[in-house]
Parts: C-alpha cells; structure tokens; sequence
C-alpha cells in the first residue's frame, strides 16, 4: 500500500507552512481578543470531582463508543470491504 501525503516534498511543505499560518493566525486571533493570560481567569473548580469515575458514566462511555464503532463501519463498510 502507497500512501501519499502530497504529490511532491513542494506541496506537503506548502500544505503544512499554510496549516501552521492557520494555526498562528487563529492564536494570534485568540489572543487579541482575550488578551494576555491572567490569574482570574484561572479554572476555579475540581475537575477531578466533576469528572469522577462511577459505573453510570463508564457505561455511558462504553456505550457511547460502542455506537460510534458501529455507525463508523456501518458507514465505511463499501470503502474499507468489510462485510457485516
């Protein structure tokens, strides 16, 4: 199997300064709007307790994931031949 990410080493180098102009641009975007990072803006509130194991939300999870599997192959089994 041959996979390319571009059709030469110019247009990967192209494709990935562009990205990171994107990215740079979005950041700089953030940060006019938001300014400089500051202590009040600090989380204030425990992300260990808000996001606590139990077995109400691992089963969601397995769930959740199990679905999206499912819908995930379901969707791809023409492109990928998988027969279900």
């Amino acid at each position: 199997m041959n996979v390319r990410l571009a059709p030469s080493w110019r247009a990967a180098a192209v494709r990935s300064l562009l990205l990171l102009g994107t990215v740079i641009l979005i950041a700089a975007v953030i940060y006019l709007i938001d300014g400089a990072p500051t202590i009040v803006r600090k989380s204030r509130f425990d992300e260990l307790v808000l996001f606590a194991p139990s077995l109400g939300r691992g089963l969601s999870e397995l769930a959740t994931e199990t679905f999206v599997l499912i819908g995930v192959t379901w969707l791809c089994r023409d492109g990928l031949k998988i027969r279900l």
